[in-house]
Order: C-alpha cells, then sequence, then structure tokens
C-alpha cells in the first residue's frame, strides 16, 4: 500500500482494495500525485475481477470532489493548430468556429489514456490560421498554452482551466496572421509583426514583447528591445520579417527565418535568410541568406532539440550551422527540392529526418547524423497539406533510436534506425490522416483535419479512434423542432458516437443515448482536475433515453435551455418537414423586427435602409397602420433618412389604392422637405414628392420638385443610384414618359440592384417597360443568366422563351432545366408539390452537413423557402441562425422577404 492509502498492492483481493479506499482520508488525495497509480492498480485488478465494488467506490469519491464527464466532440470545424506537451503527456488541438464566430475551441487529452480531459470553448474568432504552423505553443512547464486567435490576438490559457478566459495576453494586433515564438518560461513573446517597432535596430519588423497577465490587451507593453543596439555591420537598414521562430532554452538567443521587406535590401539578390538575435544586447548578431522559394518558407529551417545544430535548405542543397555563430558546419546535396525537417537526439548526437514533401517518391526519408547521411528509409511519406501545417509524416521516439512513418497508403510503419534499420511494427492509419507525433509511454498520434488517434505501441492497442465532426443525417437528442439546443450549452454535451447516432454527455455525469450504444466507454471519461482521464465504465452507466428521463439530474443551466424537450416523449415520432404552411408573410416582418431591435449604431446604415424598404412593401400591400409603424423607427435626428421615407411611403400609398393616407403623409414631407436636405438626398426625395403630386392628381404641382430631382442626379454618386431612383418615383406617379426619357438618357456604370429593377418591372405587371430596360437602356446590365434568374424566380418561361428568340439563342440542357422550373414556379397557389419536394430534399442535405458548418446552406434554404412562400419552413431556419450580427439571423430574415416579394435576392422595389 502506498503512504497515502489510496493504492491498493498488486495482490490486493477486490474486497481488500476496497477496504482500503474506504478507509482512506479523500480530504488529502491529490490527483497529481495518487490518480495515476491508483488508476493504475484499478486496471490491473479489473483485469483478473472486472469492474468490481472498489471501482465504482473510487468513482464516487472523484465524483464528489469535481470530476467531469468528457466526450471527444466539441470541436466546431476542422482542426487548426496542434500541439504535443514538452513531457509528451498531453495534446492540444485547437479549431476555427464553424459558423458561430465566437465558438473557437482548444481540447487537451490526456495522452496515455487518449481521452479528451478538458474543452476550452467560446474563443472569439477560433484558434490558429491555416497554411501557418505553431499557432500553439507550450510554455516548458506545460502550465501555459499560447496561441493566436480571432484577427490577430496572442494570448494565453491554462490548458487545465475551468473555462477559456485567457489567463495572459502578450499583444493584439489587426493582421492576420502574426506569427509568434514562445520563451519556454512562458514570459516572453517574440512577435513576427508588430506596430512601432525599431527595425533599424534590430533590423526585423519583429518585436520582443512581455506576457501580461490575465489576458487584457490594455495592459500589454509596447514592443521593445533592451539596450540602445547598433544596427547589424552591412545590414544597411534592411527588414526582415520572420515566419517562424524559436527561442533558446535559456531565453537569451531568438532564431528567426523569413523574407527581407521588400525595397528594405536592394542590394541583396536574394529574398529570405535565417538570422540570430542576441536578447541581452538586442542585436541582430549574424544572418545567412538564401532564395525565397514558394509558400513552404516556415518549414526550410529546424534546430535540434539540444542547439548543436540548425538546418537551412537552400532547395539545392542542406546547410548546416552553428546556431550560436552562424558558421557552417557543413553543405550538402539536398535529397529532396520541397521537404520536412525534423531533429532528435540519439546517445548524445543530433539526427535529422528529411522527409520529402512530394508525392509518389520511394525511399522518401533520408537521416543524417551530424552532417553525414546516416540512412535511407524506404517509405513513401503521405505528403504535407498545406492547410494543416504543424503535421509531419515523420515521428521521432523521445530515445531518438525508433521513428514513426505515415505513409501514402495509409499506414503508419515503426523502424529502428541506423546502418541496419528494422521494421518493428505496422498498423493502419485513417486516409485523412496527415501527422505524427510520439508522446509519452510510447503513444503515437495520428491526426488530420478531421480525425485523431492514439496507438500504444507498447501493447499494439489503439487506445483511441475518433472523427470529428462525422456526417450523420440523423436528428440530435437535444433537437427542438427545427434547432440543436446542445449548442447553446458550453461545451456543447452532443456528439457522435458513430456514422449513425448522436450522443449527448453533460460534465455533471448525465448521458442521453440510443439503445446499444456500446462504444460509450470508447469516447467517454471522467476528467479529474481536468488533467487525467478516468475510464467511464467504473461509474454508473445507465444512459438515459431522453431528455425526459434525466431531466432533473441535469444541471440548473441545463434544465434553463432544455426545458422545451422536458415532458417530450422519447419516442416521439419524427415529424415531416416542412411543417404545415399556417403563416403568413406577416411573420417575415415580424421576425424583422424582432432582430433590429438589438442592434447599435455599427448597423444602423444596413438598419436603416432595410427599414425605409420594408415600409415601402407595406404600404404597396395596403397596410397603413403597418408601414407607419415602420416610419416611426426613424429619428428626425436622421433628418435626410426620416423625409426620405417619409415621402416615398406616401408615394406609394398615393399611387396604389390609398390616397387619403398617401396625402397626409405626402403633405407632412413636403413641409419638412421644403426645410431642405443634402445634396445626396435631394434626389430621392424631390422625386418622391414630385411623383406623389402627379399620383394624387395634381401633376403641375410636382413639376418644379421633379426637375429639382433631375437636376440633382450625381452620376458620381454611384453609377445609377439616383437615376434608376428617380425614374421609380416617376413610374410609381404614372409619368412612365418622363422616365422613359431619363433611362434613355441614361450614364455609364450600372445599378447595384439591377435584378431587382427587372424584378419589379415584373411583378408591377409592366412586361413593357421590362423589355425596354432589357433590351435596350439595360442591355449591358445583365449577363444572359441574370435574366434567366429573374424569368426563373418569376414562373415566366415565356418571357425566358422570348428571351432566347431574341439573341437567337438554342436553348441547352441547363436552358432547357430553367424554362421547367420557371414553370413549376408558376403553378399555384404556392408553395407547390415541386416547392415542398425540393425543400425536403435540401433540409435532408443540409442535416447530414457538420452542425458546426451549416450556416450558409441553412440561409439557402431560408431563401429557397420564401421563393416559395413558405413561411413556417423560413421561421424555422432563422431559427438556427444566430442573431448578434446583422449579416446572420436579421439579413438572411430581410433578404428572405425580397425572396418572398420579388423572387430574386435582391432588393426589393
Amino acid at each position: 500500500m502506498d503512504a497515502h492509502g489510496f493504492t491498493p498492492p498488486p495482490d490486493a483481493s477486490a474486497a481488500d482494495a476496497e477496504a482500503q479506499l474506504r478507509a482512506a482520508d479523500w480530504h488529502a488525495f491529490d490527483a497529481r500525485r495518487d490518480l495515476e497509480p491508483l488508476r493504475a492498480a484499478l486496471l490491473r485488478l479489473e483485469a483478473d475481477d472486472g469492474v468490481t465494488d472498489a471501482h465504482r467506490f473510487a468513482t464516487e469519491r472523484l465524483r464528489e470532489r469535481g470530476a467531469l464527464l468528457r466526450h471527444p466532440g466539441g470541436l466546431r470545424g476542422d482542426a487548426s493548430s496542434h500541439a504535443l506537451s514538452p513531457d509528451g503527456r498531453y495534446f492540444a488541438i485547437g479549431s476555427w468556429t464553424g459558423d458561430d464566430h465566437q465558438r473557437g475551441t482548444i481540447q487537451v487529452w490526456e495522452v496515455a489514456t487518449a481521452r479528451c480531459v478538458n474543452v476550452l470553448d467560446e474563443i472569439p474568432g477560433g484558434v490558429g490560421w491555416p497554411e501557418r504552423f505553431r499557432n500553439l505553443q507550450w510554455s516548458a512547464d506545460g502550465r501555459l498554452l499560447m496561441g493566436e486567435l480571432g484577427t490577430g490576438g496572442i494570448v494565453g490559457w491554462d490548458p487545465f482551466a475551468d473555462r477559456a478566459e485567457p489567463t495572459a495576453a502578450a499583444t493584439v494586433r489587426p493582421r492576420r496572421p502574426v506569427g509568434f515564438a514562445l520563451s519556454p518560461d512562458g514570459s516572453w513573446i517574440f512577435l513576427h509583426r508588430c506596430d512601432g517597432n525599431t527595425s533599424t535596430q534590430s533590423g526585423t519588423s519583429a518585436g520582443l514583447v512581455p506576457v501580461a497577465g490575465r489576458g487584457d490587451p490594455d495592459t500589454v507593453p509596447p514592443p521593445w528591445w533592451p539596450g540602445d543596439a547598433a544596427p547589424h555591420l552591412g545590414l544597411n537598414g534592411a527588414v526582415l520579417i520572420p515566419q517562424v521562430s524559436w527561442f533558446s532554452a535559456a531565453s537569451d538567443r531568438v532564431w528567426m527565418f523569413g523574407e527581407w521587406q521588400p525595397g528594405t535590401r536592394p542590394d541583396s539578390q536574394y529574398g529570405a535568410a535565417l538570422a540570430s538575435i542576441d536578447l541581452r544586447t538586442g542585436q541582430l548578431d549574424w544572418f545567412v541568406e538564401t532564395e525565397l522559394d514558394g509558400t513552404d518558407n516556415a518549414h526550410r529551417v529546424a534546430l535540434s532539440p539540444d542547439e548543436s545544430m540548425l538546418v537551412l535548405h537552400h532547395g539545392d542543397t542542406l546547410e548546416f550551422l552553428h546556431p550560436a555563430t552562424g558558421n557552417r558546419l557543413g553543405e550538402v546535396e539536398a535529397p529532396f527540392r520541397t521537404a520536412r525537417l525534423t531533429w532528435t537526439v540519439c546517445q548524445g548526437q543530433p539526427r535529422l529526418a528529411v522527409v520529402c514533401a512530394e508525392i509518389g517518391m520511394e525511399s522518401s526519408v533520408k537521416i543524417y547524423e551530424g552532417v553525414d547521411q546516416l540512412c535511407s528509409l524506404m517509405q513513401v511519406p503521405q505528403p504535407p497539406e498545406p492547410a494543416f501545417s504543424d503535421g509531419i509524416a515523420l515521428a521521432w521516439s523521445p530515445d531518438g533510436e525508433r521513428a514513426a512513418c505515415l505513409n501514402e497508403g495509409g499506414n503508419v510503419e515503426i523502424m529502428t534506425v541506423g546502418p541496419k534499420h528494422d521494421y518493428v511494427d505496422y498498423f493502419d492509419a485513417p486516409k485523412e490522416s496527415r501527422g505524427l507525433w510520439w508522446g509519452a509511454g510510447d503513444v503515437i498520434i495520428i491526426a488530420g483535419p478531421r480525425n485523431l488517434m492514439f496507438r500504444n505501441l507498447t501493447t499494439g492497442e489503439t487506445i483511441g479512434d475518433f472523427r470529428y465532426p462525422p456526417d450523420t443525417g440523423t436528428d440530435r437528442p437535444l433537437w427542438d423542432n427545427s434547432q440543436d439546443l446542445g449548442r447553446h450549452l458550453h461545451p456543447d454535451p452532443t456528439f457522435a458516437i458513430d456514422a449513425d447516432r448522436w450522443v449527448a454527455a453533460f460534465p455533471e455525469g448525465v448521458v442521453i443515448a440510443p439503445s446499444g450504444a456500446e462504444l460509450l466507454d470508447h469516447n467517454l471519461a471522467w476528467s479529474i482536475d481536468r488533467r487525467h482521464a478516468w475510464p467511464y465504465r467504473w461509474g454508473p452507466v445507465e444512459p438515459a433515453p431522453g431528455v425526459a428521463a434525466c431531466f432533473e439530474t441535469l444541471d440548473p443551466a441545463a434544465r434553463a435551455i432544455l426545458a422545451p424537450l422536458r415532458d417530450r416523449p422519447t419516442a416521439e415520432p419524427v415529424v415531416e418537414w416542412p411543417p404545415p404552411n399556417t403563416a403568413t408573410v406577416d411573420v417575415l416582418y415580424d421576425a424583422i423586427g424582432e432582430s433590429f431591435e438589438a442592434f447599435s449604431e455599427t448597423w444602423l446604415p444596413h438598419v436603416m435602409d432595410a427599414t425605409r424598404r420594408i415600409a415601402r412593401q407595406r404600404a404597396r400591400a395596403g397596410d397603413v397602420e403597418a408601414a407607419e409603424t415602420w416610419l416611426r423607427q426613424i429619428s428626425s435626428r436622421d433628418w435626410d433618412d426620416y423625409v426620405r421615407f417619409k415621402a416615398e411611403v406616401a408615394l406609394v400609398l398615393a399611387a396604389n389604392g390609398n390616397p387619403r393616407a398617401g396625402a397626409r403623409l405626402h403633405c407632412e414631407a413636403a413641409i419638412d422637405a421644403s426645410h431642405g436636405v443634402s445634396d445626396s438626398a435631394l434626389p430621392f426625395v424631390a422625386s418622391a414628392v414630385g411623383a406623389t403630386f402627379a399620383a394624387l392628381g395634381h401633376p403641375e404641382r410636382g413639376q418644379e420638385w421633379i426637375q429639382r430631382a433631375i437636376t440633382a442626379i450625381d452620376p458620381d454618386h454611384n453609377p445609377w443610384e439616383h437615376r434608376i431612383a428617380v425614374c421609380w418615383a416617376l413610374l410609381e406617379g404614372g409619368l412612365d414618359d418622363r422616365a422613359r426619357q431619363l433611362w434613355t438618357d441614361g450614364e455609364d456604370g450600372e445599378p447595384a440592384d439591377a435584378n431587382g429593377w427587372l424584378a419589379h418591372l415584373i411583378r408591377i405587371g409592366r412586361d413593357d417597360l421590362m423589355r425596354e430596360i432589357l433590351y435596350d437602356v439595360g442591355e449591358d446590365w445583365y449577363s444572359f443568366r441574370d435574366a434567366v434568374a429573374v424569368f426563373t424566380a418569376a414562373g415566366r418561361a415565356d418571357l425566358m422563351r422570348e428571351f432566347f428568340e431574341y439573341y437567337s439563342h438554342t436553348p441547352d440542357e441547363e436552358d432547357i432545366e430553367s424554362l421547367a422550373e420557371a414553370d413549376r414556379n408558376a403553378v399555384t397557389p404556392r408553395p407547390n408539390e415541386f416547392d415542398i419536394a425540393e425543400l425536403r430534399h435540401r433540409r435532408a442535405e443540409l442535416l447530414r452537413a457538420p452542425s458546426s458548418e451549416r450556416r450558409v446552406d441553412t440561409i439557402r434554404l431560408a431563401w429557397r423557402a420564401a421563393a416559395a412562400q413558405h413561411y413556417d419552413a423560413v421561421l424555422d431556419m432563422l431559427k438556427l441562425l444566430p442573431y448578434k450580427d446583422y449579416d446572420d439571423q436579421p439579413e438572411t430574415a430581410v433578404r428572405s422577404l425580397w425572396m418572398a416579394l420579388t423572387g430574386v435576392d435582391d432588393d426589393a422595389w
């Protein structure tokens, strides 16, 4: 028995082990000290007796002290960054955000158990950048994990913390990406690009930045260099922009590789250099130049772990350099034009693997010991993928005596390395894999953008094999009508257990799983202090069939979010989608109004423009009260918009059967306009006021206003923006000839919403004017496909055939399908049977996509439902979109309204 009473001896029986654990003082339990020995002892006991009361009792005690249930899901998109901790015990994975900009994620995995032990959720902007490597870096003691996020921020996290709040920050810069190196002690950042740097002193665009506490960018000091260093002799003010860099173990030197800033080194025939900065003096104390070679420059340099050698890949040669002096130690012919370089140390001697980065070359790994080639490995390594820049197809064992190679054929070979190397193991890997890492305890990690695998070489067992996010077409266990409530929880408890089934695993230990979910233990683990995994099977393994069966045992925050599912039966029959179409277009107006309430000044121009157009559409439909309600959203403080909106709504009312309401608003608008508006607003306001006089039967009173509008047209403001708005007002007022003259005079360029204008003319029954625009005035405005798209959406196959005939065009296969679709769209009422079939098909496709990557297709499905006038289906899709940014739920609702009214994705007139 150990000194603290937590680890039963190897020969203990199940009863003795349980008695010992019950007698132990669990208040004194220290996970870092006691967990791993206890876990090992209970694994031995399980091998003899199965899961016993000793296992269950220990699990109960660990849960009482805060153990959390973890699952392998949670990444919202492709894995973007990977980093093995210096001691090889933990593996960190960072991902971008998927559809939700606030849901970047870092997972921390315990290598020995192949289980996720911590999740840092809600990282704004995601982690890392495609085609950039070392975006996640550990401090030497493993207590700090530093990474790039968002639009150039570099912050640090405690990898074992209970939340994603940064504990440190180096800088926040409006650059994408920045690039950095973390000092081993975690106190300094070498920042590759920074503002206000002392480049004439350092010879680099980079800066040395202290790591500030609490992750507050406002507390981060500017980059600086110690001392008052003179420029490097012969550098002549040139500036090097690093792409990759490393601190020395003592944090007194930085090595970097990058390109010369254009124009700063005109005397050099080279575009790049490897350089060293002595941080004690701030001087760039040596550099070696080389040619700039494509986008793979970050992988052309490697530093040996003992800091005795640097290697620089010149393309034709490999040059070995002394890190302290930059002196050449040797130069050999490069075996491959492009390669990945990775060092180890074997029995005190540095070894370098040069791994071919080209496709299909045999004998594509060369091993060097010192500067001499030691051997060739008969491998065909998996070529690197630019977006998976951390991945290398070869990993060294910690002692440098073995290597693992990920081959093109989707297998991994383990071999001893030397003049007579032997192959000692072989296993298959997921075909999507792109990189290897050799962790502590002889565990190999194999990863790709969407897969992760752990292989214990001692036992020959694959101890973890995960895909994220897998494609599954079934509804999730926390699905409510048309949305997944799990996405509102942090972290999201839902994950796919295989290609067909979902599970929800909550941190407090509640599991919702389908019957026969035998793979739970392969995916779940109790996380102790967010550092150590504890087998799930040692605790209560009684998954619930649905939320209703376990609702009262959930955490209060989860209960609040999942309340809609509280009384829902587990085996609720699948509801046919789309739902019955009981709503009218009014629900879209309501949805837009609700979504606009939360927006600040940042999005005001978008909100104002949409509000003006919505008020006009309400007026066109004859709903005076609704139109005026929307008008009241505009303050007189925004004078130009206030007057314009009122004048345009008055015109639409007067011209479409509401002369009394139109006259009342027109009187107000005319008085307001007489007080003056800006030059840019005058064409809009004056044309609407003048045309309303005509609509009310007094055209002579509007002549002066109309002439003022025409005179104020500024073709340089935005092409056709003024002119076509004046044309619109003249047509509304029944002044067709004036409108025709105005667009015949024309101007350069084309209107931004030309498709909407064509659709508007068809919508108001003016096919004659549509032909004038399409075949004469606006002939250059429309591509062939633009016109076909408008006719298709309008259900006007007759106009499409006329269009083909006008241009002597013989319909091809795509045209024939467009004609058929136009005929289908003409079938009323809508949604018709063709619409329903297509909506159902598109939603099935949507559900097969990873939930974190559904935003674009969800928006498109909302638009398609709107075009089909299926408003209940539109609302279902809107519920799935975030509402904090205008370009998510609010803009989708607005554009859905335009689609419903006109059939085209363009602003409605």
